[in-house]
């Protein structure tokens, strides 16, 4: 529900003015991508769907994943794809190496990691509800 919002407000907000060729971003809060990359799509020609690969951290970016990156996080040319709308599976074998870095349950205190598992409960029992 909450992704299906993110695309509502960038289709109709009468403030956001989206153009086809227009490069969307789609990722979490916690999928960080780098400078470099952006300005890399921003630059050079680029598939209407690339994936962004990650260096993948767990609980603090002291503990890097030994795995093959973390992909989730793209780059969308508006209207070049028939649908448009938030998602987090893979659309595309594009992949740009090297493009940030994903940091899952990463947190400056233990409140903060509180208050993550507090919502999240509350969403799953929400869910469940209905």
């Amino acid at each position: 529900m909450m992704r299906r919002t993110l695309a509502d407000i960038i289709l109709d907000h009468p403030r956001h003015s989206v153009g086809a060729g227009d490069l969307i971003l789609m990722s979490d809060v916690d999928e960080i991508p780098s400078r470099e990359a952006l300005q890399l799509a921003r630059v050079c020609a680029i598939p209407p769907v690339l994936h962004l690969s990650m260096k993948n951290y767990v609980y603090s970016f002291e503990f890097p994943l030994d795995n093959d990156g973390y992909w989730r996080a793209k780059l969308v040319t508006f209207g070049a794809t028939p649908e448009f709308g938030y998602n987090h599976v893979r659309a595309s074998d594009e992949l740009l190496l090297h493009a940030g870095w994903h940091c899952s349950w990463c947190f400056r205190s233990i409140q903060e990691f509180q208050i993550k598992m507090t919502v999240r409960a509350a969403i799953r029992d929400y869910l469940l509800m209905c």
